[in-house]
């Protein structure tokens, strides 16, 4: 049963990974391309990127205090991820719209 909450989970966080490297893909074309005169990055690169970034900050976010069911913390975290990058991506094109 393990496994297949674990093979379920990574299933659904493939979404919210792939989107965030389609963000950093237009926020490097709106901010870093036009600055410094860079390549553009495809997605698979982004996500390199997002995976390294994670890996070196190394975050968690339940405590011992809050623990949610395994469900509760794989939908909690499916919605967080995409309201997230959403979010981001509409903040990040309020401030192309001022470069």
């Amino acid at each position: 049963m393990p496994i297949l909450i674990f093979m379920i989970s990574i299933i659904g966080i493939m979404p919210i990974i792939i989107i965030n490297g389609w963000i950093l893909t237009i926020f490097w074309k709106w901010f870093f391309i036009p600055i410094f005169n860079l390549p553009q990055l495809t997605i698979a690169v982004s996500i390199g990127i997002i995976l390294t970034i994670r890996f070196l900050i190394g975050k968690t976010k339940y405590t011992k205090t809050t623990e949610p069911s395994n469900w509760g913390i794989f939908i909690i975290t499916l919605f967080e991820g995409i309201l997230n990058s959403i979010f981001m991506l509409g903040i990040g094109w309020i401030v192309h719209l001022f470069i």
